[in-house]
């Protein structure tokens, strides 16, 4: 029950909520489509909510390495590749 009472706490203040949200212990992967500045001020909210947390973020709009994974957006569709 911790792990999602943890995710509803950090999208819980946000108007603007990820596509997806995909947490494995304290790693986070999301896709989002609101732009870049509304993304800022999502970790910037992140970042207040409690003095404990502190998000890090990397960004791409087409590529990412998440967990040794490298994650792919081309054509609207999703790719992994290890």
């Amino acid at each position: 029950m911790a792990r999602n009472y943890a995710n509803f706490f950090m999208l819980a203040a946000s108007a603007d909520k990820p596509m997806m949200w995909l947490r494995y212990i304290d790693d986070i992967f999301l896709i989002w489509t609101h732009g870049q500045s509304k993304l800022d001020t999502f970790i910037a909210q992140a970042n207040h909510f409690h003095p404990s947390i502190k998000v890090t973020s990397t960004s791409s709009q087409t590529r990412i390495l998440f967990l040794d994974v490298l994650v792919t957006i081309s054509n609207e569709a999703v790719q992994t590749d290890l």
